[in-house]
């Protein structure tokens, strides 16, 4: 506030001009101005301003002021400016993850049959397979026209002349049972003219191959003792043995076939026959009997309770011999003493 009413107006001419140079300030004369919120102005006594945010004297008058405002309201929005020249390209991105997979589409339409194919190879021949059920009994056949009367079998004097007379017969049991019980006849059962691991044969398809297996089954038994069958009081003789499915083997190749007693298989005195493929023409054989074999006894006596049996095996040496299935037959005569 002034001194002296005598100076006021020289004080509000000298505030009016100073708020006249507040107004015309610049902007940028502002922004030098320290940012402490307050404008201090000198004024002379005349009425002259000597300076702004300086240091004043007594005798002169200062005025101060708070330049900032209050924040005013906001303007209008401007005008959209032009458009800025398009920027330079970025450079490429980073590979993107893979998606996941999307969902099975529909199904297309049935496509054109394609041409047949060529005709493939014959595939190999399949195992056997097994034997099959029995078929059922077929319907009695007819009876036949009476034959001629024959000639006795047993002419006087022979062994079984009037005794009741049997014919007992065995085999290996053929190729499908006896190939998988290991009971056939082959070249291991004979080496040098010598049964090694003969096969052993008895009445009724008793059968033990390899002198480990046997039929009927008898694992502690001997190959002989699983098969051997007791006879009653009597004689056997007439013993013919078949083979198949086909020959002995090679030239040379032969088996051998004795009729036994208990242990007893001596070739020297018991019945026995060869089937071999020998050099002579039309000796090559799948059949042999005891009753037409050169070198052959006749017959083979058996006391009540002596067994019955069949020794085979590979008589010839260094020959291959095939594989083959037995039967044998033979004529047991019972004697009277040991008849039913």
């Amino acid at each position: 506030m002034p001194q002296s009413f005598r100076y006021a107006w020289r004080w509000l001419l000298g505030a009016s001009a100073a708020a006249m140079l507040i107004a015309s300030i610049s902007p940028a004369a502002n922004a030098q101005t320290p940012d402490t919120g307050i404008i201090t102005l000198c004024i002379g006594r005349t009425g002259k301003i000597i300076g702004e945010n300086i240091h004043c004297s007594n005798k002169n008058i200062q005025l101060t002021w708070n330049i900032p405002g209050p924040q005013g309201p906001e303007g209008p929005q401007g005008n959209t400016g032009p458009a800025g020249a398009p920027g330079a390209p970025g450079a490429t991105g980073a590979q993107g993850l893979v998606g996941p997979v999307g969902p099975t589409g529909p199904m297309g339409a049935m496509g054109l049959t394609g041409p047949e194919g060529v005709q493939g190879v014959t595939g190999p021949a399949g195992p056997t397979g097994n034997l099959g059920h029995p078929g059922p009994t077929g319907p009695t056949g007819a009876v036949g026209p009476t034959g001629p009367s024959g000639v006795p079998s047993f002419p006087p004097g022979a062994p079984g002349a009037s005794d009741n007379v049997e014919i007992l017969s065995g085999g290996t049991l053929g190729g499908t049972i006896g190939n998988q019980a290991a009971i056939q006849l082959d070249e291991n059962s004979g080496n040098l003219g010598v049964p090694t691991f003969p096969l052993y044969m008895g009445p009724g398809n008793g059968a033990s191959g390899q002198g480990i297996f046997s039929i009927p089954p008898a694992p502690v038994a001997a190959p002989q003792t699983s098969v051997q069958v007791p006879m009653p009081g009597g004689t056997a003789f007439n013993m013919t043995v078949t083979i198949a499915p086909g020959d002995s083997g090679p030239l040379g190749a032969q088996y051998t076939f004795i009729l036994c007693n208990e242990a007893d298989c001596d070739i020297m005195t018991n019945p026995f026959c060869n089937v071999a493929n020998d050099a002579f023409p039309g000796t090559d054989t799948t059949a042999c009997s005891t009753s037409t074999f050169v070198g052959s006894p006749a017959a083979e006596d058996y006391l009540p309770g002596d067994t019955l049996s069949i020794q085979a095996y590979k008589s010839e040496a260094s020959i291959t011999t095939n594989v083959v299935d037995v039967r044998w037959s033979l004529d047991f005569a019972i004697a009277p003493a040991s008849a039913f």
